[in-house]
């Protein structure tokens, strides 16, 4: 019998991951404040190591997702395959591979 603790490991990290960078668009203040911007290089930094990584996991996650509902959201029809699609890899691959380093507002041109 197959052992599933390093798939059950791995799932938990990517779902904490994910809780802790929702946080962070709420973590990084308004923009309205009178505090001069900090240096841009820890957001790069934390972007490319942290948010970029997750990211990408979860546009395969959602690619895989996709296929597995496929047959259901077919019988929904054409548009909501597509709804499902770009909800679970559209966007998730735009804000991986379309934002700017470092921008986490931005969900592409």
């Amino acid at each position: 019998m197959r052992s599933y603790r390093p798939l059950k490991a791995m799932l938990t990290v990517l779902l904490c991951a994910s809780l802790l960078l929702a946080a962070l668009p709420a973590a990084a203040g308004s923009k309205g404040s009178a505090q001069p911007r900090e240096d841009p290089s820890a957001a790069i930094v934390a972007d490319l190591l942290v948010v970029r990584p997750v990211s990408l996991a979860a546009t395969i996650c959602g690619s895989v997702l996709t296929l597995g509902t496929l047959p259901f959201s077919i019988w929904g029809g054409k548009e909501q395959v597509g709804k499902v699609s770009h909800h679970l890899v559209a966007e998730p691959a735009r804000y991986t591979f379309q934002r700017p380093v470092g921008d986490f507002e931005s969900h592409g041109p």
